[in-house]
């Protein structure tokens, strides 16, 4: 059994490092390969990675010069050479048995899919957290390993032969795009397609995401692209509606504007109620939805590829 590993990262130089360094101690039982793809980035990402090594895996450098994550995983799946393909980020410190607790569902043929563990780090955690606020930084703390809803990028891994079925990850989402929902519709396309996920939570890795992260300006960005993410989908992929969505917008504009200011008064304060961000969420994603729908859908309903006459089918 051959493994591809990778790790995709942009301007983000020294966090890749330290996990670059988690991944040289971990057990092995495959023989692989280590991608990392640079993702365009403008710190010194490249000449850094000229001097890794790893002690049992091939080092592969990619350069993938189209910003968004989802052109960088599209290219590890097309340069990959495994028969199981392991994802962790560029913020993510893997245990020792992370690789073991990860493929053990796809060497027993369980499934074809496994989200693994992910918990923040402790030093990041706060007790005014959510569980809407741990899964959106990743955490799995509250996903049933029986039953997953989705992959997550920060640890996750499937088996080669999906992508005959599912071949892509869709480019308009994710990190550098929309912002999210780029492993959320894969795996969704994934389980249409017929293929089981399960969670292997024994060995988590820990989720070491910039501080910065934790602050309302910042929450506030990350309710916004849940909202505009999924209205992407809704249209695009579930083939779904939005019952007034301009009469929604008009009745949630005076509070949307009194929480924007509030966050212009405080910006590095820590936190956001979960009521302030579903209401910031279902503003973008009326908004969202009134864009898409001006658009061709980029998707047969519950589709697995993208239709020919999409921009980005190719990729």
């Amino acid at each position: 059994m051959r493994l591809s590993i990778a790790v995709c990262s942009r301007n983000n130089c020294a966090s890749l490092l330290r996990t670059l360094d988690s991944l040289r101690h971990v057990h092995l039982q495959f023989s692989g390969e280590l991608l990392i793809v640079d993702n365009g980035s403008s710190d010194g990402t490249w000449n850094a990675l000229s001097s890794y090594t790893h002690p049992t895996l091939t080092v592969r450098p990619i350069r993938e010069n189209s910003v968004g994550l989802s052109y960088a995983r599209n290219r590890v799946l097309a340069e990959s050479t495994g028969e199981i393909i392991a994802f962790t980020d560029d913020d993510v410190r893997v245990p020792p048995n992370w690789i073991d607790s990860l493929t053990r569902p796809l060497l027993e043929k369980r499934a074809e899919g496994v989200v693994g563990g992910i918990r923040i780090a402790q030093h990041l955690m706060r007790p005014w957290m959510t569980a809407t606020h741990r899964a959106w930084l990743c955490s799995t703390d509250t996903m049933n390993p029986a039953d997953p809803h989705q992959l997550i990028g920060a640890n996750m891994a499937f088996v080669r032969s999906v992508i005959a079925k599912v071949p892509a990850y869709d480019v308009e989402l994710g990190p550098g795009r929309l912002g999210a929902w780029d492993e959320t519709l894969f795996s969704w396309q994934l389980k249409e397609a017929g293929f089981r996920l399960l969670g292997a939570f024994d060995h988590s890795v820990d989720h070491h995401f910039a501080e910065s992260r934790l602050s309302r300006a910042s929450l506030l960005r990350a309710a916004q692209i849940q909202g505009r993410c999924h209205a992407y989908v809704l249209h695009h992929w579930q083939h779904g509606s939005r019952p007034a969505p301009r009469r929604q917008l008009l009745k949630r504009l005076p509070s949307l504007v009194r929480l924007h200011l509030t966050q212009m008064r405080k910006p590095s304060r820590e936190g956001m109620p979960d009521s302030e961000l579903a209401l910031i969420a279902s503003f973008y994603m009326d908004w969202q939805w009134l864009r898409e729908c001006r658009r061709p859908r980029h998707y047969d309903r519950r589709g697995l590829k993208r239709l020919p006459h999409v921009p980005g089918t190719s990729v």
